[in-house]
């Protein structure tokens, strides 16, 4: 049996607290109690007892706490507690009383001590130590036998796993890391022998194996379930599975299928699934399947509309009325003050819309006078937009863009011509459309108009392949309430265009919005614009009636807010209708509208829409 090692250490009170016969002493303020009478008994390798009595005075019973090292082994109301220790090793041992809420020892009594090694048995150390199997879960141990041995005690790390009666054992280990084995023989009094040679070896870590048997179901809709067989694990335990289409992870889980959806009608989406292990680590990916959906209906539409890209109505819209359009402008890129080209592509609009052979022609919007004066008259500027503009159309394989420089100086009437020029030539080189979008004017007679006059109808519509004409705007949100295009305007607008060269590639626009202005509307009292259902459920929260305005075809209320009287003008499908007829009266029959999304839907019941 081990020898008892017994030390017992006497706490001496005055102030301080000072641990006496040999331990280490711990000051505090004169408030601070600790026990005294520390006693300490090693029960064997690998156990201290240490006991205590209650600090000199105390009258109630008192929490207290051991601690071995840096650690907190336990917290007791007893004067007494097991401390579990290695052999041969020096232990710091700190006992202290815990008071009120206190998260930690004021002060302590403090003992060190230095545990003994168990006596050894006369037996031999194991000969031949050597791992037989090795991979990244678990080892098998080889040794030789030792002549008088009970049993073999195996140490990993320096410590115990497992003793046994035979010469090998199988040991748990994780892959990726070093481990140090050594085995030695132990006596029928438990005694150990001498210690086997270390043996260290490093673990394999093995990422986890991809599932395989992908297979895939149609639940209609569009929707497929992807199933597949549990994965074989590797060094880590299988804790779930990473579904990704097209390289994209569409969702992690623990089951073994997965629904998807979000497919493009007519293109191949590739599938493959990855494991996920216990440690965070991924396999490679599975071997893929292939999913592709009937291609859709191909339009037969003629129908030209922008859609408003930073909203799902504007494109639900698009997926609504598609059989109708022909083209769209998506808003996807603009320009920032300092001048540069900023913006992106929404696949998820582009490829629905190409699917379905409509024509992408992007939107390019600055309306920046400043800015777009940079962009016309400085060479290297100017050279970047083009190519920017060029290599977007080339990246994302739209059939062309669609320029919407608003807001340039008259002065710069020249060089925007020059510019869509250039641009134009740049992109028809490679089969590209050019359309850009000019402000509405009945003669060229005022070349320095302020919003017009930068725009030369007969140089640029020579230039490119359609000219949108912005037909609206005659009152606008900051101005007096009034009409939004009067009819006798918009013919004189397409009388004129009528008579320029190039005719044919001259579009009308039609604004879809309506705009509610409160009385004295201006800078200060901007009116505010509403979509067609918004402007339903203003009618019937307000209780009007509206009349139809003969000058313009759009439709008219009034009422009152906060004792403010408000005059609200809108468009219906009537009101297009108009529009189109007063624009065709002047010899102009093509049309666009801005925006999808804002328009009453019996528009798409007319004639004129997609002309």
């Amino acid at each position: 049996m081990p020898r008892t090692h017994r030390r017992t250490l006497v706490i001496a009170l005055a102030g301080t607290a000072m641990v006496l016969g040999g331990g280490a002493a711990t000051r505090a303020d004169a408030a601070c109690i600790t026990p005294s009478n520390v006693t300490v008994v090693q029960r064997d390798t690998r156990t201290l007892t240490v006991s205590w009595r209650p600090p000199a005075g105390a009258r109630r019973v008192l929490t207290y706490r051991v601690a071995r090292g840096g650690h907190v082994v336990g917290q007791t109301r007893r004067r007494s507690m097991t401390v579990n220790v290695r052999p041969g090793k020096l232990v710091r041992i700190r006992i202290g009383v815990i008071e009120g809420r206190a998260k930690r020892m004021r002060c302590a009594a403090v003992v060190k001590v230095r545990t003994q090694v168990q006596n050894r048995a006369h037996l031999s150390a194991p000969g031949s130590l050597n791992i037989g199997e090795l991979n990244d879960r678990r080892v098998r141990l080889r040794w030789g036998p030792v002549p008088g041995a009970f049993g073999y005690r195996v140490f990993r790390d320096e410590l115990v796993v497992k003793q046994v009666r035979g010469t090998t054992l199988d040991v748990d280990v994780v892959g990726g890391r070093p481990y140090a084995f050594q085995v030695a023989p132990v006596d029928r009094a438990g005694r150990l022998g001498a210690m086997s040679r270390l043996v260290q070896v490093a673990t394999v870590l093995s990422p986890p194996r991809p599932p395989t048997g992908l297979a895939a179901q149609s639940l209609g809709g569009g929707a497929f379930r992807v199933s597949w067989r549990p994965a074989l694990p590797g060094s880590f335990g299988v804790a779930g599975y990473r579904v990704l289409r097209d390289d994209a992870v569409l969702g992690q889980g623990t089951e073994t299928s997965r629904i998807v959806t979000g497919l493009v009608q007519g293109e191949v989406h590739r599938i493959e699934v990855q494991t996920v292990d216990a440690r965070g680590d991924v396999s490679p990916k599975s071997v893929p399947i292939e999913i592709q959906l009937d291609p859709p209906t191909p339009t037969t539409g003629t129908a030209r509309a922008f859609l408003l890209a930073s909203t799902d109505r504007s494109f639900e819209d698009l997926q609504k009325n598609y059989m109708k359009v022909g083209r769209v402008y998506p808003t996807y890129y603009d320009c920032l003050a300092n001048g540069a080209f900023v913006g992106t592509d929404d696949p998820r609009i582009t490829r629905w819309a190409q699917a379905r052979r409509i024509l992408v022609l992007p939107r390019i919007n600055c309306q920046r006078t400043e800015t777009l004066h940079r962009i016309f008259t400085e060479p290297a500027l100017r050279d970047a937009w083009i190519d920017r503009i060029v290599e977007v159309t080339r990246t994302y394989g739209y059939d062309g863009v669609n320029i919407d420089f608003e807001a340039g100086l008259w002065s710069d009437r020249a060089a925007l011509s020059d510019f869509m020029t250039e641009l134009s030539a740049r992109l028809h080189a490679e089969g590209r459309l050019v359309s850009i979008c000019v402000s509405a004017k009945q003669s060229d007679t005022n070349k320095q108009h302020p919003r017009n006059g930068i725009f030369d109808y007969p140089v640029i519509s020579a230039q490119v392949d359609e000219v949108l004409v912005m037909s609206w705007g005659w009152h606008w949100l900051t101005s007096a309430a009034g009409p939004i295009s009067p009819l006798s305007w918009l013919q004189g607008v397409a009388t004129y265009i009528s008579g320029l060269p190039n005719r044919d590639r001259f579009v009308m626009g039609t604004a879809m919005y309506g705009i509610d202005w409160p009385e004295g509307s201006g800078l200060s009292k901007p009116g505010t614009p509403y979509e067609y259902d918004d402007m339903q459920a203003l009618i019937a929260r307000v209780g009007a009636t509206p009349v139809r305005d003969p000058a313009s075809g759009e439709l008219t209320f009034t009422y009152y807010a906060g004792g403010v009287r408000r005059d609200v003008r809108f468009i219906d499908a009537e009101t297009v209708r108009q529009k189109h007829a007063a624009a065709a009266a002047g010899g102009i029959t093509k049309t666009f509208m801005w925006r999808l999304g804002e328009e009453d839907q019996a528009i798409w019941g007319l004639s004129t829409v997609g002309r």
